[in-house]
């Protein structure tokens, strides 16, 4: 992984990266994964974590309900944000069935729903490495292929990547299904817009 990241930042003026801080090292000796966070991060690349990574890397267990320690989660992410050497890069984390946060290069906070299956699904598995190709993909298309006025916004990655998520859930990862979840499904908050709010306003008051 770190000959992967040099590779990158030496041979291309213009490079996009994302490191996916996944946990499948979880007894390593050798602080592997502190080690390619900080080499990743310190190169400008986008962020994506889950929720075992965040007790990892911040400290604190995301998946709560208390609306004021989400807001020290979006802090402790921003202190990650501190690691890219003023590259500043997006950072999303996503909570399973409570959605996902991304904190944007300028320190808005951004949140999104899930598309919530009709019955509780057998198997979630793969879920969130889906929803991390989902972002990989849009991240991609903005930098490289889409001209500026045609980029999707970071709710709109966020809403591509949640249905991709559900697709792979559902076990019909197909453009069409996908297409036909964002066309036609609405998002389920696990908060409300109010919460959002205040989480907000904690993060404002506490930079």
């Amino acid at each position: 992984t770190n000959a992967i990241i040099d590779k990158v930042i030496d041979n291309s003026r213009d490079y996009a990266g994302v490191i996916i801080l996944t946990d499948k090292f979880k007894n390593e000796k050798d602080n592997t994964r502190n080690k390619i966070r900080e080499k990743a991060l310190a190169a400008g690349f986008i962020a994506i974590l889950n929720e075992g990574e965040s007790k990892y890397h911040t400290k604190i267990d995301c998946g709560i309900e208390n609306s004021l320690d989400y807001g020290r989660v979006i802090l402790e992410l921003y202190a990650l944000r501190g690691e890219q050497n003023g590259k500043n890069q997006r950072i999303y984390l996503t909570l399973g069935s409570k959605g996902s946060i991304c904190v944007d290069e300028d320190g808005k906070i951004h949140w999104s729903g899930v598309y919530r299956p009709d019955e509780k699904p057998k198997n979630t598995n793969g879920g969130g490495d889906s929803y991390a190709a989902g972002v990989c993909e849009s991240e991609y298309q903005n930098h490289f292929v889409r001209d500026k006025d045609s980029q999707l916004s970071v709710q709109e990655i966020m809403q591509l990547a949640t249905a991709t998520a559900r697709a792979r859930i559902n076990e019909n990862l197909t453009k069409e299904y996908i297409n036909e979840l964002l066309s036609n499904d609405v998002l389920s908050y696990f908060k409300t817009e109010k919460t959002i709010e205040i989480i907000q306003l904690f993060y404002d008051q506490n930079l």
